[in-house]
């Protein structure tokens, strides 16, 4: 798990609206970052306009900007099914068309693209189902380089198409993976301590949100047999639990001391 990673999700956590760096320092302890990488990735951070900060005395405190709650959000977003019933059969489309001098702009476009679940059809154009809880797209192509529109099509892309585009089958292992690693870890749930507990809700916890991350959100006709996300949604949510009361007694007792570090 990269440092960043983990300092960003132990931001999202706990929910505090703001972070000092003895805070932060106490609560990364189990993973052993100390506090000058703790501050040479927040700087990293805050020149990516992932987190803010600022000053109250002698002391800085740190908080995830408006820019990191929006990638935030996004994740969030997979953790919730799309009513497609009433869908209407449009997409949302992206027509990019990059210099080919300018490679990092187009890993970019196509790295924000891959983020927000969309799917090459060709080169230069990619697309997914039109929502309406989706609207919050249009802020984000907003590069000179990419047209973003919605269409209909003439002719129904057919389901094995869709399924090759966003290669359904593998993401349906990996769900099914995760499965398995979750149904060993709660096996493993009584042996933690609080600080152990605390390290595999965040690792386990960053892999599984990755996993479930992979789901594209799709109309549920287009879905293999035996999707397994919202399965791993509610194990997931259940296990997340289930080490979050067996981390507490750490993480309380670092709370406690917020008026004191």
């Amino acid at each position: 798990m990269k440092e960043s990673n983990l300092i960003y999700g132990i931001m999202a956590t706990f929910s505090k609206p703001e972070y000092s760096i003895n805070q932060l320092k106490y609560l990364l302890a189990p993973f052993a970052i100390n506090e000058s990488c703790i501050r040479t990735n927040l700087s990293r951070m805050k020149r990516k306009k992932l987190v803010s900060s600022h000053s109250w005395g002698k002391k800085v405190f740190y908080r995830i900007s408006d820019k990191g709650s929006k990638i935030g959000h996004n994740v969030a977003h997979s953790f919730q099914s799309l009513d497609w019933k009433k869908w209407d059969k449009s997409f949302w489309g992206v027509v990019f068309s990059v210099p080919e001098a300018q490679k990092a702009n187009r890993h970019n476009i196509r790295k924000n693209l891959l983020a927000y679940r969309f799917a090459m059809y060709s080169k230069g154009f990619w697309i997914r189902p039109y929502h309406p809880k989706e609207e919050f797209i249009k802020d984000i192509f907003l590069d000179k380089h990419c047209h973003l529109f919605t269409f209909y099509n003439i002719k129904e892309i057919p389901a094995a198409l869709i399924s090759k585009l966003w290669d359904l089958k593998t993401v349906n292992r990996h769900f099914m993976e995760a499965l398995q690693l979750l149904d060993k870890k709660y096996k493993e749930l009584g042996n933690y301590s609080a600080e152990q507990a605390l390290i595999e809700k965040m690792l386990v916890g960053e892999r599984m949100i990755h996993t479930i991350f992979k789901d594209p959100l799709l109309p549920d006709f287009y879905l293999p047999d035996n999707w397994k996300v919202d399965q791993l949604r509610k194990e997931f949510f259940n296990w997340d639990k289930a080490v979050t009361a067996a981390a507490r007694p750490y993480w309380e007792k670092i709370f406690k001391q917020e008026e004191t570090i």
